[in-house]
């Protein structure tokens, strides 16, 4: 018995339209968002969105949306928090504005001359005591930590020929560690949800930019991202990944048969042709490796009909409850090879 694992309508393109004057048209109209739901640069209080895996057979010529919506808010139905702090002591948060050192930090010994009265000769130098805490990573998910040597963050003085010694003058420092905390929210599908295909939206769905598609819809690799904005406006001839597609997990294992894996590509359409050195590149993950692997890929070109690709998915290492593909595009960044408009 065989299976077709996929049948998708990929389209890569830049838009641009031959009119009598172009402009560099610096954010797609048809697919800007509020700028408070613009990706966020930071993991605290980020959304991380939790995918169902999907079976087999998988359909999607885009003739219909089936990709998230990502606004889920705070408090939602299907939203989780989660809360890590820096510093712990047997799984018991430190207080807040705890702070340690990561090297030796240290209490100086001073006499004085007699009848100088202040600190002139160093008597000794003694390591304050350390301690041990849980330093956890809050700049990556998942969370890890280690259980690391620490130090107070401040140095004494005693100055022995006071009256008052030993009187340990406290002199802070600024700390190595200091107590924070990450807190993240994690969105579970929905019945809603049951529809989605895919875990991302950085492609354009549309039925404009094909010449005489397979299908109602297409999936186009414009070059602009998500809420409609260049990747890099740092330079003219700024290149690299820019747009990617990626489907949910797919339970492979136990499949009966062969499976297949085929998909419609077209170069240009009616938006501007990709350069040669541009490219569109298919990867498959392993559940078993916890990898990504390329298995196909083409470079930039025109063509004014669709293209079919097929080949067989055997591999041991992909026939998994888990695996998951992606295309990537690989072109300019900026404006100059993004949409135009007239």
């Amino acid at each position: 018995m065989r299976k077709i694992i996929v049948l998708l309508t990929v389209f890569i393109s830049f838009a641009t339209y031959a009119q009598e004057e172009l402009q560099p048209l610096r954010y797609n109209g048809k697919i800007m968002k509020e700028e408070a739901q613009q990706k966020a640069s930071v993991l605290h209080e980020s959304f991380t969105y939790i995918f169902d895996t999907l079976d087999l057979p998988f359909f999607d010529d885009f003739s219909s949306d089936h990709f998230k919506t990502f606004n889920d808010t705070v408090g939602g139905s299907n939203v989780e928090d989660s809360t890590w702090f820096l510093l712990e002591i047997a799984g018991v948060p430190n207080v807040w504005g705890s702070s340690y050192m990561l090297d030796t930090s240290y209490r100086y010994e001073y006499d004085t001359v007699p009848g100088y009265g202040f600190d002139s000769i160093s008597i000794d130098t003694i390591a304050l005591p350390s301690s041990f805490v849980d330093v956890f990573t809050l700049d990556n998910y998942p969370v890890t930590f280690t259980n690391t040597e620490v130090w107070p963050s401040f140095y004494t003085i005693d100055s022995l020929w006071t009256v008052s010694s030993p009187d340990a003058t406290i002199i802070e420092v600024d700390p190595d560690l200091l107590q924070d905390s990450l807190t993240m929210y994690f969105v579970v599908e929905s019945v809603e949800d049951a529809d989605i295909f895919w875990q991302d939206h950085f492609v354009y769905l549309n039925d404009t930019y094909p010449i005489q598609p397979h299908s109602i819809g297409v999936a186009t690799f414009d070059g602009i991202d998500d809420v409609g904005y260049p990747y890099d406006w740092s330079s003219p001839s700024a290149t690299g990944l820019s747009d990617v597609l990626t489907s949910k997990p797919i339970n492979l294992l136990g499949t009966v048969g062969d499976v297949y894996f085929s998909f419609l590509y077209q170069g240009g359409g009616i938006g501007e042709v990709p350069d040669q050195f541009d490219s569109l590149t298919l990867e498959f993950w392993s559940p078993v490796s916890s990898q990504w692997f390329s298995v196909w890929n083409t470079t930039g070109s025109s063509s004014s009909t669709f293209t079919q690709v097929l080949f067989e998915v055997s591999s041991a290492q992909y026939k998994q409850d888990g695996f998951q593909f992606r295309f990537k595009s690989y072109g300019s960044l900026n404006w100059k090879s993004g949409s135009l408009a007239y």
